[in-house]
């Protein structure tokens, strides 16, 4: 939903902050490229960083 609604006017850089499940998001809790939601450890805090349409960053 988010690519379709949003992706095309995302032309400035835009960092995209959510949080995402830790059981669906097996790359970053491996790795720990993200950190731990601050009051629920099943959570991960998670970005993305898109310019002129692109995701350029994950984190």
């Amino acid at each position: 939903m988010f690519e379709n609604l949003y992706l095309s006017h995302l032309i400035e850089p835009a960092f995209i902050y959510y949080d995402f499940p830790k059981e669906a998001s097996v790359m970053c809790y491996d790795i720990k490229i993200a950190k731990d939601y601050r009051d629920n450890n099943l959570m991960l805090e998670r970005f993305e960083l898109y310019l002129g349409g692109m995701e350029l960053a994950n984190g």
